[in-house]
C-alpha cells in the first residue's frame, strides 16, 4: 500500500487487522468504495477496537459524508479517546462545517496527545488562518512542514500563509518546494495561481490553473469522485 504496488491476488482476511490493512491497500489504488467496505468489515469483527471506527470515519469523510463520519468517529473516540489522529479528524470535520473554534480546540487536543502529528499542526494552522490570526497560523504551518518536510500539501498551505503575510519571496519559494516534492499534486499550482492573480500576474495564473485542472484527479487516493468533481469546478 505504501509503495502503491498492485496485488494480483489478495486472500480474504480473517481478522479485523487484516481487513484494516486491506482498507489501506484499496485506498492506495484509489478504490475508496472498497476501502470503506473493508474498514466497515473490520468494525464488525472487532467492534470494541477504536482504531477501526476511526479509520471508517476517515473514509466516510473522504466521501463528504460529514454527519456519518462524525457519528462513527464519536464511537471510535469513545473507545480510544487518546487516539490523536481521531482528534485531528474531528478538527477537519469541524473545519468543513465552518466551526473554526471547535476545530482549533480539537487540533490542540490532538497536539497535546501527540506533538509530532503533522496533520494536527496543519489543521491548527488552517483554523488560525480562518480566524485571521495570520502570524500564529503561519507558525503552526511551519511546525507541520518541519515535522514532515516531504509533505507537499504542508508546503502549499505554508506558502499560502506567507502570501497572506505579503512575504512574496518565501511564498514563491515554498510553492516551488511543494511542486518539486509532488509534481502530480494539483494543490500547489492552484494556490500559486490564486497568489499570482492577487499580484495581477494574470497569464501566469491562468497557466497554473490549467495545470491544476489537468492534475485534479491525482487526488483520487483521498477524494471520492463527487469531491474530485467539486474540486475541478473550483479550479
Amino acid at each position: 500500500a505504501v509503495r502503491f504496488q498492485p496485488l494480483h491476488s489478495i486472500p480474504e482476511p480473517s481478522t479485523a487487522s487484516g481487513w484494516l490493512a486491506l482498507s489501506y491497500y484499496h485506498q492506495s489504488q484509489s478504490e475508496l468504495e472498497l476501502a470503506r467496505n473493508a474498514a466497515r468489515r473490520s468494525t464488525e469483527l472487532a467492534p470494541t477496537f477504536g482504531a477501526t471506527w476511526i479509520r471508517l470515519a476517515e473514509l466516510e469523510f473522504s466521501f463528504d459524508a460529514r454527519n456519518e463520519a462524525q457519528r462513527i468517529l464519536s464511537k471510535g473516540l469513545l473507545l480510544s479517546p487518546e487516539q490523536a489522529q481521531g482528534q485531528s479528524l474531528l478538527g477537519f470535520i469541524a473545519l468543513e462545517n465552518n466551526y473554526n473554534q471547535s476545530a482549533l480546540d480539537s487540533f490542540e487536543h490532538a497536539i497535546e496527545l501527540d506533538g509530532d502529528l503533522g496533520s494536527a499542526w496543519l489543521g491548527k494552522g488552517i483554523a488560525l488562518l480562518k480566524q485571521r490570526h495570520s502570524e500564529k497560523g503561519r507558525a503552526a504551518l511551519q511546525t507541520a512542514a518541519a515535522l514532515e518536510p516531504q509533505r507537499s500539501l504542508f508546503r502549499s498551505y505554508l506558502a499560502k500563509a506567507f502570501g497572506e503575510l505579503d512575504d512574496e519571496a518565501l511564498a514563491i519559494k515554498e510553492f516551488g518546494i511543494a511542486k518539486t516534492l509532488d509534481p502530480s499534486d494539483p494543490t500547489p499550482d492552484f494556490y500559486a495561481a490564486l497568489h499570482a492573480f492577487q499580484g495581477n500576474r494574470i497569464n501566469e495564473s491562468i497557466r497554473m490553473l490549467e495545470r491544476s485542472v489537468a492534475l485534479n484527479d491525482n487526488r483520487s487516493v483521498h477524494r471520492s469522485r463527487s469531491l474530485l468533481d467539486r474540486d475541478l469546478a473550483m479550479r
